[in-house]
């Protein structure tokens, strides 16, 4: 009866043990992927904020800085391995690169051009398609990564591990 006992017990450590163990994986995993994407967060802002910039017109600059680093987190996303056998997280993460990227081209695309018109041309009209479009872009963005961040919170639960929320520093 001992020897049931401690095989009892060891079968129980040896699976605490690969629980904890595939959990700080996914914790590893999920963190890799979500370094790379706060990158692009920050590029973004980066962008955002040079559209003052009207003389050294920045923005030029800034977008095709962001352009780049999508396409290499493209590359990068392709390089790593699948979690647990899936290539979910991956995926998830690609659609987000994506929804960035089109939203370059197309929305921020569009406010670089309107931006870089001679002041005389920018005119009320004009502004007021810049912010319009803006807004699209932002919505089509938040949008994006609210569904990304669904699957990211799902992913945590399913490998029981707490998100920390970087704006509020809460789980």
């Amino acid at each position: 009866m001992n020897t049931f006992k401690c095989f009892i017990l060891i079968v129980l450590s040896f699976f605490v043990y690969a629980c904890s163990n595939l959990t700080n994986e996914a914790i590893k995993y999920n963190d890799l992927i979500i370094e790379r994407q706060q990158k692009i967060v920050s590029l973004f802002n980066k962008l955002d904020s040079s559209f003052v910039d009207t003389i050294n017109k920045s923005y030029i600059q800034n977008l095709e800085i962001l352009k780049k680093e999508i396409e290499n987190q493209f590359t990068f996303i392709d390089t790593i391995a699948s979690f647990n056998g899936s290539d979910e997280y991956k995926n998830e993460y690609k659609t987000l690169l994506n929804a960035y990227y089109e939203t370059l081209n197309n929305e921020y695309q569009n406010m670089i051009e309107w931006n870089s018109l001679p002041n005389e041309q920018f005119t009320k009209e004009v502004s007021d398609k810049f912010y319009k479009t803006y807004e699209n872009a932002n919505k089509k963005i938040e949008k994006a990564v609210n569904k990304f961040i669904e699957f990211q919170k799902s992913f945590a639960q399913k490998y029981k591990f707490n998100l920390i929320d970087q704006n509020t520093n809460e789980n």
